[in-house]
């Protein structure tokens, strides 16, 4: 490394798991199973068990196995064992024959199958398959290798009138060097309340049915599951009916037409209360079905559906446990998981870490080393400041005019501190749309005062100037305004304005000509079936401080984007080569890929990179491609005596609980506000400039500092936390026919920043 690192020892929530031998087999062999026909999707877990066990049952098994070990090795047994992991591989004891081909079979039940005895993987022990479910199968323990969530003993667990917390532990097992490991983690889910459909409407959306359209009441219920009060089936919700139930009328199983009411009445005796409200409308096998709203409960333990910022702070605060009593809850958990899955020891694993020196930040007036991961502003001045000048002010009718004048005068006393020019607003005026379209002056920044964020004008308002391409800004009431809340909300106006807060003198001088990027690929909430948004950010020049990027609609769920991610580059790098045509490497961070879905990524996604590469730039650049993991159940404690705190910021695993050996890395580059800091888990995929591992180690801890709206290190390096930004903006603030439209017109008038 660069800097010389202090070497310490942490202490994880992992356990060695101790793996006694499966009845005399010491290796398994794998093999692939694939349905077939129109049980290859909708075959559940447990149907396919009972395929393969009534296989292995039947003679059939003696045409492809033979009872002799791997190459080199005395035959195991006379029994032949198997073990199946729900899905599609087999691990057995007894070898193959040779010779076999790829057959469908059929078994008794109907379910029809492709078995193919070709070898994937030969000698493969079993935690090195990594699969949890072979673990748990085999020592009896379903419920374990997944979260395990339970309803709230008490009712101050809830959070809500239609909500709750819900609270478990979840297990999780790696294959690390030191062995076979599970952590052990505290879990909870902000779930629906077993609460009647009825209720939950009127809760979620403030107001009597009898007052309620059927295109709001569908809003507030697609994507979740309901259950019939009386047959107890349980379905979820594709839409919402606009006639009502007694004007609703279908054919029945005799050919009689009939409505929604009489059909409940005469089947469950039950006389609808509420006959001209809209019935919930349903998906079962090939035809959807409605049922009344009244006669539906929402299914309890299913995650939320509408989830607000005040519902996610309550979750996290749930969640954040200090160190101490983190640690001591693993330890807890892990004695109750040694009655089923037996341990090494109680004791966590304890690993070797290092702790990296943060890097050099560079102002106007003076470089600034950062002995901690956060400073403030005082006496700094920006590197680049852009005078605030043709710029409005908009108020909600809810804020006082009093606190707009004094917003003003203390935001412009603090850009002088920052060494920012400004002029007096060219106007000050109520938050009013129609008056909004008359400006006729041209605007460099629209900043517009709240009551709070969850105020229907906040989108509103970031919508109508980022789509006329003008730089807006909102502020949130402030019951207190604190200088650091004013230059934080300063740093955000300068970027911006294509200004430049701070660098890192020692990326760019390690790294010239080098283009950084991240990409990322946002969701909807489960449950609710729209596009996601797959975005790409990239900066480069002398201070990283010239920016691309681009977004894209992308199937629903999908976090691979293999035939569209030339596109984004493509767009990216169009806008790089006009000002920088050098570009001779490309460092690339990707967020969201999980560790099964790399070697697609490998294969799919980063020859389309270097294809894109060479079709906009005219030849290769050298590609350094790493995955960053966010959700990841590893956690790092500092044991000092009888002290247990979090990890250090730049605290960096490389060793000892890795899975990939120096391709992969943890590393803790944040102090957490609350609770117990949550490690990043990074996998270098490619690295054609053949870059040491220790110099990527510490330019990623460094990039961590680049992200100019704050003042301290953030938890992932700035590119792809910028991606994040972005593809989040990009769905929360555009609709879906906007958002085409959106990227049409950046595509010459580019907002620099938006996103920030």
């Amino acid at each position: 490394m660069s800097r010389k690192p202090q070497v310490v020892m942490v202490s994880t929530n992992l356990f060695l798991v101790d793996i006694p031998k499966n009845k005399g087999a010491e290796h398994y062999f794998q093999m692939r199973i694939d349905f077939v026909g129109k049980h290859s999707r909708c075959a559940k877990k447990e149907d396919r068990r009972d395929v393969v066990d009534a296989f292995f049952k039947s003679p059939d098994t003696l045409m492809y196995f033979e009872p002799v070990g791997p190459k080199n090795h005395k035959p195991l047994t006379k029994i032949l064992h198997y073990l199946f992991d729900g899905m599609n591989i087999i691990y057995t004891n007894w070898g193959m024959k040779e010779n076999h081909d790829s057959e469908e079979l059929e078994m008794e039940h109907g379910l029809r199958f492709n078995f193919n005895p070709q070898l994937i993987a030969p000698s493969i022990k079993i935690m090195e398959a990594k699969s949890k479910e072979v673990l748990m199968r085999e020592f009896g323990a379903k419920e374990f290798g997944k979260s395990i969530c339970a309803p709230p003993l008490h009712p101050s667990n809830d959070r809500g009138a239609t909500n709750e917390v819900w609270e478990g532990s979840n297990y999780t097992f790696l294959a690390t060097e030191n062995g076979p490991a599970a952590t052990v983690l505290n879990k909870a889910v902000l779930c629906e309340k077993n609460i009647p459909l009825l209720d939950y409407i009127e809760l979620t959306l403030r107001s009597p049915l009898s007052k309620l359209g059927s295109n709001r009441i569908a809003l507030a219920i697609i994507g979740l599951r309901v259950t019939n009060l009386f047959n107890k089936h349980s379905r979820r919700v594709m839409g919402c009916t606009k006639q009502g139930a007694l004007a609703l009328s279908f054919e029945g199983n005799d050919g009689v037409m009939t409505n929604v009411c009489d059909f409940f009445e005469k089947t469950y005796s039950v006389k609808m209360r509420h006959p001209c409200a809209p019935c919930v409308t349903l998906k079962a096998k090939n035809r959807c079905v409605f049922w009344p709203i009244e006669a539906c409960m929402v299914a309890p333990g299913q995650r939320v559906l509408h989830e607000t910022e005040r519902d996610r702070e309550k979750i996290i605060a749930k969640t954040s446990r200090k160190p101490h009593d983190m640690l001591r809850e693993a330890q807890t958990m892990a004695g109750i998981l040694n009655s089923t899955v037996p341990l090494t020891s109680l004791n966590p694993i304890t690993t070797k870490a290092f702790v990296m020196e943060p890097p050099t930040l560079e102002y106007s007036n003076r470089r600034q080393i950062s002995n901690r991961p956060s400073w403030n502003m005082r006496d700094l001045h920006l590197l680049n400041p852009q005078p605030l000048v043709n710029w409005i002010v908009l108020y909600h009718r809810n804020v006082q005019m009093g606190y707009v004048r004094k917003f003003i005068e203390d935001l412009r006393r603090t850009a002088h501190n920052l060494g920012m020019a400004s002029d007096d607003p060219m106007s000050v005026s109520l938050l009013d749309f129609d008056v909004m379209q008359t400006h006729t002056t041209p605007i460099r920044l629209a900043l517009a005062l709240l009551p709070d964020k969850n105020n229907d004008k906040y989108l509103a308002t970031k919508e109508f100037y980022d789509m006329r391409g003008i730089s807006s800004q909102v502020s949130v009431f402030q019951k207190r305004l604190s200088l650091s809340y004013l230059a934080n909300l300063l740093l955000k106006i300068n970027n911006k304005l294509a200004g430049v807060n701070t660098t890192v003198p020692a990326i760019n001088e390690k790294f010239p000509n080098t283009l950084f990027m991240g990409m990322d690929v946002w969701h909807a909430p489960p449950g609710q079936i729209i596009n996601s948004i797959a975005a790409m950010v990239g900066f480069y020049g002398p201070d990283l401080a010239s920016f691309c990027w681009d977004l894209l609609s992308v199937d629903p769920r999908k976090e691979q984007v293999d035939e569209k991610v030339s596109i984004l580059v493509e767009s990216c790098l169009r806008q790089v080569a006009k000002n920088a045509p050098n570009i001779t490497h490309v460092i690339f961070y990707r967020d969201g890929v999980a560790l099964e879905m790399q070697e697609k990524v490998r294969t799919a996604e980063i020859p389309a990179l270097r294809s894109a590469f060479k079709k906009v730039l005219g030849r290769e650049v050298q590609l350094i491609y790493m995955v960053v993991n966010k959700r990841q159940p590893v956690r790092f404690f500092k044991v000092e005596g009888q002290r247990i705190e979090n990890p250090s910021a730049g605290t960096l695993v490389c060793s000892g609980i890795t899975l990939r050996n120096a391709d992969d890395f943890f590393l803790v580059s944040h102090r957490p506000l609350q609770g117990t800091s949550k490690p990043r888990y990074y996998t270098i995929i490619t690295n054609d400039a053949c870059v040491n591992n220790t110099i990527l180690y510490q330019l990623t801890y460094d990039l961590c500092y680049l992200l100019t709206r704050a003042t301290c290190a953030v938890s992932m390096p700035a590119p792809v936390y910028y991606a994040h930004l972005a593809a989040y903006r990009a769905r929360k603030y555009y609709r879906e026919e906007a958002l085409n439209q959106f990227r049409q017109y950046n595509a010459t008038n580019r907002l620099h920043m938006w996103f920030n």
